[in-house]
């Protein structure tokens, strides 16, 4: 898979810090920060950020919940040493993070709209209020699949920067392969359309003009320059190796 989608997942998962991943389900011993121990399996993580509390399934069954903040720097550091390791797995985990948050925010608001009837507001203030929580629990519910037609045109545009052509749609709509949405997405990052796409990007980011008038003495020519940032992007160079190199 290409580096910048990598990136881009690994940085997703290290935002969501420990939270998204679960341990092999294995005994270990567990120490607070004050030298107080227990055994217990690692169940996962509820929460993020500092509120954030590991879940311990003790030998009995019951599983307790413990801040991550008060656990020893070992322990802590075992926690946050549990990501996933491969961008499918990130991919993954990220979603189920992503939808377990929705079936919260649904769940909390059907219990305001189901209260509301028993609520001090008056009547006029019933109305919006409800109005406000149905739009609320309209937005948490996932969107649909997208067909496959929808897919390919959008896939092009992000990756290609363009739609696809008539033969190019009429292969993807005709296969029967069940990888092709991956497959094609693996062809559209190797291609020079992700080349071009990209360096357009670029090119805007980093002010790059061919033909750059001086102050009035001539002009400067931007073609190795153009050269130089698109062969980058070829060899999939990652960002902070680029800086770098500019810079040095």
């Amino acid at each position: 898979m290409n580096r910048k989608i990598k990136n881009y997942l690994m940085a997703a998962a290290l935002c969501f810090g420990p939270f998204l991943h679960q341990a092999k389900a294995e005994s270990r011993t567990w120490t607070s920060a004050d030298g107080k121990k227990v055994e217990a399996v690692y169940a996962g993580i509820d929460g993020a950020g500092a509120t954030a509390k590991v879940k311990l399934k003790l030998p009995d069954g019951k599983v307790v919940l413990y801040p991550v903040s008060r656990l020893s720097e070992a322990d802590q550091l075992f926690v946050k040493g549990n990501l996933p390791t491969g961008p499918a797995s990130l991919a993954a985990e990220i979603d189920k993070l992503v939808f377990e948050k929705q079936k919260s925010s649904y769940a909390k608001l059907q219990q305001q709209l189901a209260g509301l009837g028993s609520s001090n507001l008056d009547a006029a203030a019933k109305l919006k209020r409800k109005e406000e929580l149905e739009r609320e629990l309209e937005m948490c519910k996932p969107n649909p699949r997208t067909s496959d037609e929808q897919f390919l045109r959008r896939i092009y545009l992000d990756i290609a920067g363009r739609i696809p052509t008539y033969d190019e749609s009429i292969e993807f709509l005709e296969s029967r392969n069940s990888a092709k949405r991956e497959e094609l997405i693996d062809e559209l990052l190797g291609s020079e359309a992700y080349v071009m796409h990209t360096f357009n990007f670029f090119s805007d980011l980093l002010r790059i003009r061919d033909r750059v008038i001086m102050g009035g003495n001539g002009s400067l020519s931007a073609a190795p320059y153009i050269r130089y940032m698109k062969q980058q992007i070829r060899q999939d160079r990652p960002f902070d190796e680029l800086v770098h190199e500019m810079l040095t």
